[in-house]
């Protein structure tokens, strides 16, 4: 009668089979009731022949947990139970193993080591030769199954390790998606369905979210809509008719129609002017004409025919040709080429003549063109003067014309000089003259003084203009105007 001291499990191997190692003395698979001290004994064959193990320099025996399709784990799952053997026995023979007096390599585990959950695992046993380098050969792997005894004890089931599948693993984890009928198996085809772990990659790779004016494109990228949509072209635009949009049009017959009723619209006008001032008028049938400028005094009349536009001196009698407003110093108003054949005489307006200096007056001299008459001797002049004592007077061969005296005070806005002349002699080679009246204050705020001036050229000269200026000082304000009055 013999004694028992553990649980012993007698497993062969069978080095050049890929069958599952077994449990020679139960036969099948080898398995044991978890929480078990536990005796493994190895033998090692070939080609049914008891291997020589002189060469071996260790035998290592671990147990992982199956993958999750209940497979063989990968070489980096969790090994939950291992045993390294490097003392061999060499003298292993076909008797004595089956005698069971001996083997070749012996693995001793406690109770708590073997105290696995109940269920399948996978067996590796592998053998590393003394060469050098060392080489590692496989003996045998398949499936160990731990029994659950019911028993009591206070041995507990190390920690359950959590396995995951790697990238690859679970991109090759797929099922067949044609299959999924009544009439083929899941593994006949080559179609995938991701499984847990892919399905959850893809989410975690979900793009980041764009902004509400943007979609996401088919290269992945998020684009702005709008520019998308007036990059893209016209491809296929149709001919179109004129007819109104609709609600119901596509964006390209909208578009079709727009086109045609542009291109019916009547070509604008064209614009007949060339010149500054040039003005346009109805021709023949409503076309568009050019009618030029006309010149200082015309005014816009209707021809005899009554037919047309055009440009024709003013009916009046007295028609103003030239005016000047004075804001700022100047230091003369000039009026050029202001005398015309068309007008026998001219009537000279200016109102409230200032400057900055006081006993200063306000002078006429005519011109020829550009050519202003300011000879020494250029005109006979006179001047006089109503209430007041003293003045500066003029008389006999001078180079101007006074329009007053210099009593007047033309520094305050309520002592400009203001005064009306009348011109004659413009128009043809003659002595031009000029006779007229102004007034003023002799002092700020004092009695208004009178003047009367006149004068006329000493030589014949064609006039055609006439500028004015104060003997002292620049022009800072003031209002001239000269009307043409007809030959009557």
């Amino acid at each position: 009668m013999s004694n028992l001291t553990d649980l012993k499990l007698r497993i062969r191997v069978d080095s050049d089979s890929f069958d599952n190692p077994r449990d020679v003395l139960r036969g099948g698979i080898p398995q044991y009731w978890r929480g078990n001290d536990l005796r493994i004994e190895l033998g090692i064959f070939t080609e049914n022949e008891v291997v020589d193990v002189s060469n071996f320099s260790a035998v290592t025996l671990t147990i992982r947990a199956l993958n999750n399709d209940g497979e063989a784990p990968s070489a980096s799952a969790p090994i939950l139970l291992a045993g390294e053997c490097t003392t061999l026995d060499n003298t292993v023979t076909e008797e004595n193993w089956e005698s069971g007096t001996a083997q070749h390599a012996l693995f001793t585990f406690s109770a708590e080591e073997t105290a696995l959950l109940p269920g399948d695992y996978w067996l590796s046993i592998w053998a590393e030769t003394d060469d050098d380098p060392a080489k590692t050969i496989t003996l045998g792997a398949g499936l160990i199954r731990v029994l659950e005894n019911g028993g009591g004890g206070a041995i507990q089931p190390p920690e359950p390790v959590v396995q995951y599948y790697t990238a690859v693993e679970s991109d090759a984890k797929f099922v067949s998606v044609e299959a999924i009928d009544t009439n083929t198996n899941l593994g006949d085809s080559d179609a995938k369905i991701a499984t847990q772990h892919a399905v959850k990659a893809y989410v975690d790779s979900a793009p980041t979210p764009g902004t509400t004016n943007q979609y996401y494109r088919g290269d992945k990228s998020w684009q702005d809509f709008g520019a998308s949509t007036r990059a893209v072209p016209l491809t296929g635009l149709p001919a179109g008719t004129d007819d109104a949009i609709a609600s119901t049009d596509t964006t390209l017959a909208a578009f079709a129609k727009l086109q045609a009723q542009l291109s019916a619209i009547t070509p604008g006008m064209a614009n007949p002017m060339t010149a500054s001032g040039d003005m346009i008028t109805g021709g023949t049938s409503g076309t568009p004409i050019n009618l030029p400028l006309g010149t200082a005094g015309q005014v816009l009349m209707v021809n005899d025919g009554g037919t047309a536009a055009q440009w024709q001196d003013s009916a009046s009698n007295y028609v103003r040709v030239g005016y000047l407003l004075i804001t700022a110093q100047t230091s003369y108003a000039t009026f050029q080429n202001i005398f015309t054949s068309s007008y026998g005489s001219y009537v000279l307006y200016f109102s409230h003549l200032m400057t900055a200096t006081n006993a200063a007056y306000p002078c006429i001299q005519f011109m020829a063109g550009s050519t202003v008459l300011n000879g020494g001797s250029a005109y006979n002049a006179f001047s006089s003067a109503a209430y007041v004592t003293t003045y500066s007077s003029q008389g006999g061969a001078k180079s101007n014309i006074y329009l007053s005296g210099d009593t007047i005070v033309p520094t305050s806005s309520s002592c400009g000089i203001s005064g009306t002349a009348f011109i004659t002699g413009t128009n043809s080679a003659n002595k031009a003259r000029i006779v007229g009246t102004a007034t003023g204050h002799s002092t700020t705020g004092g009695a208004a003084t009178f003047f009367t001036f006149g004068g006329g050229m000493s030589d014949i000269y064609t006039i055609d203009g006439f500028r004015l200026y104060f003997s002292n000082g620049n022009f800072t304000a003031g209002t001239i105007a000269i009307f043409g009055v007809r030959n009557l």
